[in-house]
């Protein structure tokens, strides 16, 4: 999805959807840590994903 969210030769309403979707998996991936009493920050830069544990 962030590839697709991106690009800019794509739609926007192509990118906005890949941008709602990764949010929405980040958001999942977050909340499923916390229920386990592990804190994640994800970040990224230029493309490439950065977990912290």
């Amino acid at each position: 999805s962030l590839e697709l969210a991106q690009d800019t030769k794509v739609d926007e309403a192509v990118r906005n959807r890949a941008l709602e979707e990764g949010n929405q998996f980040y958001a999942g991936l977050t909340e499923r840590a916390r229920d386990k009493g592990v804190g994640i920050s994800v970040i990224t830069i230029k493309g490439k994903y950065f977990y912290f544990i």
